[in-house]
């Protein structure tokens, strides 16, 4: 595990590298980033702010699922937290979740850990069910095929629906293996709850539309509409990429899935990076001035100490 950690810091540094030389090659694109009116940065927050509740909605849905009921500052709050966090240093954000419900609700770091890793399996569905469906549709209405993705979200899908129906599995000495098992265990435990696991597959959708229309704003903010349809193949992608976290919040492998994936469909590269770029640079303005402030609310003791 220390390799892959060394490998991915080693990855990010290169991204980074790979970044700042695009950006001085083609500093004339990005500069119509900084050139959104009012108007548009209200309705881009908008969209921004909707995408993080949803995020905290998942949040509460599946603390429900162990009879804890946050309320809306701290279901909201530490989505933003969790966010904020995971530009700070990878998985911090959710190591500041965990605390919190730890200290405030006697929520186990183990179960809490343990529950997400269960959601993946909804995560995934759900991204695979995405990316097929927009991937046809792309293929009827505008001509354009890749036989990769398609096979890619196919295989999602097949491989989601085997681990649904697995029962529960014992423990295994393969730390990889044990890490698929719990995964496994954990989402057998979450199925039991039939009416919150309906409301997390919903809730999965619509933080992919709501991802799929921040791009989908941000090229026409950049004056290169395109279809709906296009941002709701990309979405699913941004999806499984943030779930393998190669950088902290997926700084530059966004911008790079987005830019070949526009490539792609005959958007342009820089295009894409430049609209990806856009929303990055909204949604960091919103996610530090928030993070900062919810985190002194949450993160404080009766005393007015903070708690971390």
């Amino acid at each position: 595990m220390k390799l892959f950690h060394i490998i991915k810091l080693i990855v990010f540094f290169c991204i980074l590298i790979v970044a700042y030389r695009y950006v001085r090659m083609f500093s004339e694109e990005f500069k119509k980033i900084f050139d959104i009116s009012w108007y548009q940065f209200l309705i881009f927050s908008l969209l921004i702010l909707i995408s993080l509740g949803i995020n905290g909605l998942r949040l509460k849905i599946l603390t429900n699922i162990f009879n804890i009921s946050l309320k809306p500052k701290e279901w909201f709050g530490l989505s933003v937290v969790n966010t904020m966090g995971n530009y700070l240093a990878f998985k911090s954000g959710m190591a500041a979740n965990s605390i919190y419900l730890k200290n405030r609700h006697n929520f186990p770091y183990a179960t809490f850990v343990s529950t997400l890793a269960g959601s993946l399996i909804i995560v995934l569905l759900t991204v695979s069910i995405c990316g097929i469906m927009a991937s046809s549709i792309i293929t009827y209405a505008y001509g354009k095929f890749n036989l990769l993705l398609t096979i890619m979200f196919l295989l999602i899908l097949l491989c989601v629906a085997l681990l649904l129906f697995l029962p529960r599995l014992s423990e295994h000495t393969n730390r990889v293996v044990d890490f698929f098992i719990r995964i496994v265990n954990s989402f057998n435990r979450i199925k039991k709850d039939t009416k919150n696991v309906q409301w997390l597959i919903f809730i999965e959708f619509c933080s992919l539309l709501f991802f799929s229309l921040r791009l989908w704003y941000a090229y026409r903010i950049l004056g290169l509409p395109i279809p709906l349809i296009y941002c709701l193949l990309m979405s699913p992608l941004i999806t499984l990429s943030s779930l393998i976290s190669i950088s902290p919040a997926d700084m530059g492998v966004r911008e790079a899935i987005i830019g070949f994936t526009s490539q792609f469909l005959g958007k342009g590269f820089s295009q894409g990076i430049s609209a990806a770029s856009l929303d990055r640079f909204v949604s960091i303005i919103w996610i530090f001035t928030l993070g900062i402030m919810f985190s002194m609310i949450l993160f404080k003791r009766k005393d007015g100490t903070k708690n971390i």
